[in-house]
């Protein structure tokens, strides 16, 4: 039995700037932390079972691969070259649908135990791309490599996307005890609702293919610059700067295609705002999962009162500094009779 144990992640600055649509003719910028919840997978080889076995949201067996359904697994068994006797398990401490980067966790847990089964143990930047070709060339995911990257590294990152698509990734030159006073002024809290970030990934991509895209793209130059000056101000430890710009960062978003967010959400963001919250954001493609809200800790209290009150349920974190981990202490190679 091996199991992989992947982080999720919070964008800070220039969310989305990573997707493909955009990266490729402008580059991206996303400045983004890990956090202490994560998705696992657990890969097994059976004994008596040659084919295939998934326990995910549907449960599946199959004797060949290609009759798998869940497409994740098709896909990384086939990238992998491990084609049989095999039975995955998915669990994740926040489930998808939620913003949070779980896709992209759990192809970089999957790839990390099918690579490890073939006696191969990649370095970071190795299975952080293997993850993304993955979703992005082989399933044709309308997304970034922003998850894939967190996932595997983890801690605080600046992820440079060059419009080749090639990735640089940066340790910001932020303090440790700028990092600890940022936390506490951190809330996350989920909506209760889910969504398939894809649907809303996908609106805004082929709105970017009408008329050149002139005005997507305006928005993600603004939300790339907006990363940019979030990206400044924790390195000078200006955090209430940090919130403004966060303000700013949900003004520009929302004004994006594909539903971003909806009257209940703007209702519950005046809210948190009328009761001390700086700024916020919805994690994420939006249209669904967490709110992350800035708040200055003497009003805490009074956010957190407002936002049970409006049906959410807060999500305690911290940060996380491995990235991607592997325990493999109950794994033999199987012997041929």
């Amino acid at each position: 039995m091996i199991v992989a144990r992947a982080p999720l992640r919070i964008p800070l600055g220039g969310g989305g700037t990573d997707l493909q649509f955009y990266s490729s003719r402008f580059g991206g910028f996303v400045l983004s932390v890990a956090i202490d919840n994560y998705a696992y997978v657990t890969t097994l080889q059976p004994s008596i079972e040659k084919g295939i076995r998934v326990k995910a949201r549907i449960n599946e067996y199959a004797e060949n691969l290609n009759d798998i359904k869940n497409e994740l697994v098709r896909a990384s068994c086939h990238a992998s070259g491990v084609t049989e006797r095999l039975q995955i398990t998915f669990s994740s401490d926040l489930s998808d649908g939620t913003g949070m980067g779980t896709s992209g966790a759990y192809t970089v847990c999957l790839m990390q135990t099918l690579s490890y089964l073939k006696g191969k143990l990649m370095d970071k930047k190795d299975l952080a791309e293997a993850a993304a070709h993955v979703e992005l060339d082989i399933l044709r995911r309308p997304i970034g490599k922003h998850d894939h990257y967190m996932a595997s590294y983890g801690g605080l990152k600046l992820l440079r996307i060059n419009k080749d698509g090639s990735v640089i990734v940066e340790d910001p030159p932020v303090t440790k005890k700028t990092l600890h006073e940022l936390k506490s002024y951190l809330l996350l809290f989920y909506t209760g609702e889910r969504r398939e970030s894809s649907a809303v990934l996908s609106a805004q991509r082929e709105l970017a293919e009408k008329n050149d895209g002139v005005r997507v793209y305006e928005y993600y130059h603004r939300i790339k610059d907006i990363g940019m000056r979030i990206h400044e101000s924790l390195i000078h430890s200006d955090l209430i700067h940090f919130g403004e710009l966060l303000h700013e960062h949900w003004e520009t978003k929302r004004c994006l295609a594909g539903g971003v967010s909806n009257p209940r959400f703007d209702k519950l963001y005046q809210l948190a705002r009328n009761n001390g919250a700086l700024g916020g954001k919805l994690i994420g493609a939006g249209g669904g999962g967490l709110f992350l809200l800035f708040v200055p800790p003497s009003e805490k209290e009074r956010v957190r009162s407002t936002m049970y009150q409006g049906g959410l349920e807060e999500v305690s974190f911290s940060y996380d500094w491995q990235g991607a981990t592997l325990s493999n202490g109950f794994y033999s190679p199987r012997r041929s009779s």
